[in-house]
């Protein structure tokens, strides 16, 4: 419920609803090829009870188990079983015991909405599924490290993470270069048109304007929020995407995978991340300044030619990354 920013100051409710929130968390995501995957939607809760309730719309339980902090989370995924789907665009729906993501959810994310999505790129572009190399790009939070990573790698060795360096999403994350802002913008702009329509139906059927009451029962916002959010990931042009994409990291996030680029990356690791590097005996006078930062007693070329050869792996015979 959006209010002045002198009501908020003089901390008044004449507003209807006014400081009500029921909050819920949404995982949206992209591809460089400009293409919006479904979403996933959190909820605070502890049954399918807590999901909002779809006449036509049949949830499946794909995941429960506790999280890394002990609380128990539970995803589900929507069949669409007759009429109009009004979430086409949610792949995978949650609830956890404070409405936030977790390790949990995350698991849930990749097989109930990336795994499809990367066999429907494998069979488009006839690749082998489980050979060909999918790269994640991901933001340094618990719920993509830890016990997910190696879950991740256990069950679905082909993807390769990228992890966006704290406080550096702005620059390095494509979600963050837009599209998020864009999903959120539109998803109020339903909104406010929903709340308008409702407002005018009201009127002219003769309700008093002070007895207008907008439906902000705890089910009813569950069902209208999660309906906007699907129509306004569905709404995202492939044009925009692909144009946050290529805006990131000063232009050359989408060219980072090019064998030579990464070569260069290699050869410079440890100036680039230094607290990577090894611990060494060698005093810090001992150490170059420059280059990657390496001591004179550290293996450089053996190193990075180890480094090179663990890259080649993913490189065809043109240099391009497979």
């Amino acid at each position: 419920m959006w209010v002045t920013e002198q009501q908020k100051k003089d901390q008044d409710f004449s507003v209807q609803n006014h400081g009500a929130k029921g909050c819920f968390t949404t995982l949206p995501a992209t591809a460089a090829s400009g293409a919006s995957l479904k979403s996933q939607v959190v909820y605070e809760g502890k049954t399918i009870g807590s999901l909002p309730k779809y006449g036509n719309v049949k949830y499946t339980e794909t995941r429960s188990a506790e999280n890394s902090k002990g609380k128990v989370s539970t995803c589900f995924t929507a069949e669409h079983v007759a009429g109009n789907n009004p979430i086409t665009n949610i792949g995978s729906l949650c609830v956890t015991s404070n409405h936030w993501s977790d390790d949990v959810t995350s698991r849930a994310w990749v097989r109930d909405i990336f795994i499809p999505y990367y066999k429907a790129v494998c069979l488009l572009l006839n690749l082998t599924y489980g050979v060909q190399v999918a790269i994640l790009i991901l933001d340094c939070w618990w719920g993509w490290l830890g016990e997910f990573k190696v879950w991740c790698q256990q069950q679905y060795p082909f993807i390769k993470f990228v992890y966006v360096p704290p406080a550096c999403t702005p620059r390095g994350q494509p979600m963050d270069a837009g599209i998020i802002a864009k999903t959120k913008g539109k998803g109020r702009q339903l909104h406010g048109r929903w709340a308008t329509q409702y407002t005018l139906a009201q009127l002219n059927s003769g309700v008093n304007p002070s007895d207008i009451r907008l439906p902000f029962d705890a089910q009813s916002i569950k069902q209208n929020l999660t309906t906007m959010w699907s129509l306004a990931t569905g709404a995202l042009d492939q044009a925009g995407i692909i144009h946050c994409w290529e805006s990131c990291c000063e232009g050359k996030l989408l060219t980072a995978w090019d064998a030579g680029v990464q070569a260069t990356a290699v050869s410079q690791k440890y100036f680039l991340f230094p607290k990577t590097a090894p611990a060494l005996e060698a005093t810090e006078s001992e150490c170059t300044s420059t280059g990657a930062g390496l001591c004179e007693d550290y293996d450089e070329e053996g190193e990075e030619a180890a480094f090179i050869d663990e890259i080649l792996e993913y490189v065809d015979e043109d240099g391009n990354m497979l």
